[in-house]
């Protein structure tokens, strides 16, 4: 499971793996900056699957970001500054995975 975080800029995610990383630190002066990962990758809605499991591989990630171009244009278009908004999902190795039938390598 991930969190998606807004930094005022790009945004990053904060993953149970990167929770577990903080136990080993000091979880109460440790801020979510200092542990998510950044930048996150993301795919256009229409991308087709095959080529969103060609990049999971290729950037060594295990979830990118959903990012709906029409939405973001129209956010821009009404004067928003909401970037967050255009991201409308997220697709994990497990998703593809039960996708394609293959039993998933990872948890979560």
């Amino acid at each position: 499971s991930a969190l998606l975080v807004d930094t005022g800029g790009e945004p990053g995610f904060i993953t149970k793996r990167d929770f577990l990383k903080v136990v080993s630190r000091h979880p109460r002066k440790t801020r979510v900056r200092e542990v998510m990962t950044q930048p996150v990758i993301h795919v256009d809605l229409n991308t087709p699957i095959e080529q969103c499991v060609h990049m999971l591989e290729t950037k060594g990630v295990r979830r990118v970001l959903v990012h709906d171009p029409e939405r973001a244009a129209a956010i821009r278009a009404a004067g928003g500054t909401d970037t967050l908004s255009a991201y409308v999902g997220v697709v994990s190795d497990a998703d593809l995975f039960k996708c394609m039938g293959t039993p998933t390598l990872s948890p979560g």
